[in-house]
């Protein structure tokens, strides 16, 4: 490394031989770079004024774009409208149009002579062009008289028998034809339809009951939607998994050997009905959420049960997370005796069992 001088602040610096040899100057810092070249670049251009060849303004342009063209303009859209009236139609310098009259406004305007050639350049705009052509197929060009027309052929519908008539296009893309949308649906229904399959016949897994089925549908199993619920089929599928408070339910029936499975996954329908507790017995349990069941009565889902021979005892959360683990149990065991005793309410507004 070799020490030198920077060229503006005098600080000493190091600097490699090669870069030495490559810069006439040298700085220890971009700050004393710029202060350096402060007045020793080159002079800029100054830009001049200049007037706008459409609206007269005034603005600056640099002297050699002002060299370069003969008209100027201060924006675009003043070049554009400088255009549209100075260098159009006859104006513009490979003019090679003719003048025409239009066949629907009587307008004379501007075309070009190939097009004339070709039978085009009729219509001033498409605009007179389309109406024109409408007046022409009320009119002239109506039926018949249509150069695309072509005569109907007479058929019968497969369905009803009734005459129709159809164009030969059409009768070539189908072989078979029919007077109504009623009659396609009718004639198509059942065996005449594409994809029909003889039904099967299957036996219903909840009730026993011989029913048939398509084969092509993914439900062979149940007769109707009722036997499909009734059978837990679909909470098994979507794998139920006891909540918090069953769990915990589930956790103090196991400590005192109480036995009550959890069948709230679908292992039990009653009418419909999933219990959250069996002990196959004829006894049932269910809890209630304080907030979900806020509306519900129990004696409804008591007395829905108690219809098939089933004995129901409802256990609210408030109870699960108030109650001792010793009263619960008790009220459980007075439940699976028969002996549910009376019901009494305390001083707190909460319904509590007394055993007999």
């Amino acid at each position: 490394m070799v020490m030198v001088h920077c060229d503006q602040c005098g600080k000493k610096i190091e600097r490699r031989p090669d870069r030495l040899s490559r810069n006439k100057h040298n700085f220890c810092t971009n700050d004393c770079y710029w202060e350096f070249m402060r007045g020793r670049t080159k002079p800029v251009h100054k830009r001049v004024n200049w007037v706008c060849d459409e609206c007269g303004k005034t603005f600056e342009l640099s002297p050699s774009r002002a060299k370069q063209n003969k008209r100027h303009f201060c924006s675009k859209s003043c070049l554009l409208k400088w255009q549209s009236s100075s260098i159009m139609g006859k104006k513009h310098p490979n003019w090679k149009g003719v003048t025409a009259i239009c066949k629907e406004c009587g307008k004379s305007f501007h075309t070009k002579p190939s097009r004339l050639k070709d039978g085009r350049g009729k219509f001033c705009a498409k605009k007179c062009l389309y109406q024109h052509q409408s007046k022409l197929m009320k009119t002239t060009r109506k039926g018949a008289n249509n150069p695309a027309w072509v005569p109907k052929i007479k058929s019968i519908c497969d369905n009803c028998g009734a005459e129709l008539e159809r164009t030969p296009n059409r009768l070539k893309k189908s072989t078979l034809h029919f007077c109504s949308n009623i009659c396609q649906g009718e004639y198509t229904r059942g065996p005449n339809h594409h994809n029909w399959k003889e039904k099967q016949s299957g036996v219903c897994l909840h009730c026993g009951k011989t029913f048939l089925f398509n084969p092509s549908s993914s439900v062979g199993k149940f007769c109707c939607d009722e036997c499909f619920y009734s059978s837990g089929m679909l909470r098994k599928s979507n794998h139920i998994i006891p909540n918090k408070l069953e769990q915990g339910l589930i956790e103090l029936m196991e400590r005192n050997n109480i036995p009550f499975k959890y069948v709230g996954d679908g292992g039990l329908i009653i009418k419909g009905k999933n219990p959250d507790f069996s002990d196959n017995n004829g006894k049932l349990i269910e809890v209630y959420g304080d907030y979900w069941h806020r509306n519900d009565d129990p004696q409804d889902r008591i007395k829905f049960f108690r219809n098939y021979g089933y004995d129901t005892l409802v256990l609210w959360e408030h109870e699960l997370r108030g109650y001792d683990e010793e009263e619960i149990v008790c009220r459980i065991r007075d439940f699976m005796g028969k002996n549910l005793g009376t019901l009494a309410v305390d001083t707190e507004g909460n319904t509590r069992m007394l055993r007999a």
